[in-house]
């Protein structure tokens, strides 16, 4: 005979368990996006990584993520459709990595093809962990604003340890440097550089691509729909507004090239296109008053929150007669606002209003840029050559000359040579890390001698054990995978783009604000992509990660509408079950008290 008390005894310790489980997956959620700006931890241990430049501090929370959250989540739900074409990208990879065995390539600098592919391999495993964490990880709108909130920390972190970066730049004192010096090599594998700042990354470039990724889009569109994922703000000042402040100040100090560009494309774009779409408002006074709204909520929308908009308006009429499906409070708001209120027409801002505002914004965005870049010889190259082209031109070709004269001429010997190693193996490439043993023989016909830093990369010197990347990410999945490998990678890009545009173009205030967020990081990582080459900095799988993740919560509601005829309650006009009453179309954070 079982004795109740031991079933009792076993269910209250699987109680517990539980609660343990999800504070565990929460804190490891919470230290992997606030561990994000620490890109080469000295202290990772080689069997994972701790001999590559890119060593994520945030490794260590995934490990624990991906066999206790992730893979039960794939097993038991479905997965999204971007994440099997990624896994069928990683199949054409391996494929293409595997083939390049029997190629006979001989070693460089004493590494050997299987050791490269295979590091090529696991650095790729490591990026998709990544993603597919951020993508199965969040649940509820509230979980995707608790990732933000953890990754706005983790990347205040790193700014407030730029500033005092920056600060030596403006006030130099040996003393101060040694001491950054010192805790530096605490958080990451190389030195500091004396006249620019690296935050916690390897160098400056990953500090001002990991804010360009992390922290811009949300930030700029943030602003723009005037939105907060915190609950203080002050009239239109919130957190995102001073971050994104911040970051401007503080990204000319690290004199990345690519990084500022990145930054003028983007805030341009965003004020052209990606401005919220006017949000229909109700006239008459709601029923409700705002004080009786959750704060949460509020912050998203400073008068009627969205989910309200939605639920004023007419449900459909199979909805009505089956009024014991609706939740009672929802039935009690619909009846308090009558049928008949009227919408104010949309306000169109003109094309002048919207050039003013870019010219303001370029001045707020330049200006920095400008004055900081100036502090810096060879970064003020960038619009000294245009205050006499003629004197630095070398050929007719203006922009090649620039490009040679701002540095850029070795990056572009890196992508030809990708390219032409794409063209001599276009179906499946050379495999994954392979593209540093063809370098040579597939370089540009050019002076090398004119290019210091290409010179030295082929030059056999004593202690160097760093082969050469490419240094673009397109033109390493085209040489390393083969056009096999680039259009499954493209239809993956593409599917996330969709996504994007179906936030976007959501008529909830909320997933407009994910929507323009995922297109301006869309268009940094378009951007960012022509400068970075590795699989393992997870900055851009954060981010397609976020995207994927809010389309499918955004999604749900669609799939688990009242309408669907598949639900016996509905059916049968019976009461809704409890999973379509506590559907996304009603979040429990969105859901406000009766009106009295």
């Amino acid at each position: 005979m079982v004795n109740p008390r031991h079933n009792q005894f076993l269910l209250h310790l699987t109680e517990k368990w539980q609660i343990i489980g999800l504070f565990l997956e929460k804190a490891a959620w919470w230290a992997m996006l606030v561990a994000l700006p620490v890109t080469s931890f000295p202290y990772l241990p080689k069997a994972i990584g701790g001999e590559a430049l890119v060593r994520p501090l945030s490794l260590y929370p995934v490990l624990f993520l991906v066999p206790f959250s992730v893979i039960p989540r794939m097993i038991k739900r479905p997965i999204p459709k971007n994440i099997l074409i990624l896994l069928l990208f990683v199949l054409v990879a391996i494929g293409a990595s595997m083939l390049s065995l029997l190629r006979g390539i001989e070693p460089a600098l004493g590494i050997s093809v299987d050791s490269r592919v295979l590091r090529g391999i696991v650095t790729l495993g490591i990026g998709c962990a990544f993603f597919i964490t951020v993508a199965l990880l969040p649940e509820t709108r509230e979980d995707l604003r608790f990732s933000l909130r953890a990754i706005y920390t983790g990347i205040s972190l790193a700014m407030v340890w730029g500033s005092l970066q920056a600060f030596n730049i403006l006030v130099p004192d040996p003393a101060y440097f040694a001491w950054l010096e010192m805790v530096q090599k605490r958080i990451s594998i190389r030195p500091l550089k004396i006249d620019r700042i690296s935050g916690m990354t390897y160098e400056p470039h990953w500090f001002a691509e990991q804010i360009i990724l992390l922290l811009v889009p949300y930030a700029l569109a943030a602003v723009f729909h005037n939105v907060t994922v915190f609950r203080w703000r002050w009239r239109r000042l919130t957190i995102e507004m001073l971050l994104l402040g911040w970051a401007i100040v503080l990204l000319p100090f690290t004199f990345s090239r690519a990084g500022l560009l990145n930054l003028v494309v983007l805030t341009t774009l965003a004020v052209l296109l990606l401005r919220p779409r006017p949000v229909r408002r109700i006239i008459e006074a709601d029923p409700l008053s705002e004080t009786q709204y959750p704060p949460d909520v509020i912050a998203w929308n400073e008068a009627t929150p969205p989910n309200v908009i939605a639920k004023n308006e007419a449900p459909p009429s199979d909805v009505i007669a089956n009024n014991e499906a609706i939740p009672p409070d929802v039935i009690a708001r619909n009846e308090a606002i009558p049928p008949d209120v009227q919408y104010p027409p949309a306000s169109q801002r003109s094309w002048i209003v919207r050039l003013a505002e870019i010219g303001a914004l370029a001045i707020l965005v330049l200006a920095p840029i400008y004055i900081i870049g100036s502090k810096n010889p060879f970064f003020a190259r960038i619009w000294e050559y245009w205050q006499n082209p003629k004197e630095h031109s070398l050929s007719s070709d203006h922009l090649i000359d620039y490009l040679s004269y701002i540095g850029f001429d070795a990056r572009l010997i890196y992508a030809q040579a990708a390219y032409h190693t794409y063209l001599a193996y276009p179906l499946l490439g050379v495999g994954l890390g392979n593209y540093a043993f063809y370098f040579e023989e597939m370089l540009p016909y050019r002076a090398i001698a004119e290019v210091p830093e290409v010179l030295s990369m082929i030059t056999p010197i004593m202690g160097r054990d760093r082969l050469i990347t490419a240094k673009n990410f397109p033109l390493r999945i085209l040489a390393e995978t083969g056009i096999l490998g680039g259009i499954t990678f493209m239809v993956f890009l593409m599917v996330i783009l969709g996504y994007a545009l179906y936030l976007w173009l959501s008529p909830e205030k909320e997933w407009q604000y994910w929507g323009a967020a995922s297109l301006c990081g869309l268009i940094a990582f378009s951007i960012s992509s022509i400068t970075f080459d590795s699989f393992v900095i997870p900055n851009m799988w954060i981010l397609l990660g976020l995207v994927t993740a809010a389309t499918r919560i955004s999604t749900r509601r669609i799939q688990n509408t009242w309408m669907d005829q598949s639900k016996p309650g509905l059916a049968a006009n019976q009461p809704a079950p409890a999973d379509v009453i506590h559907n996304e179309a009603f979040p429990p954070e969105a859901l406000y008290p009766h009106s009295t």
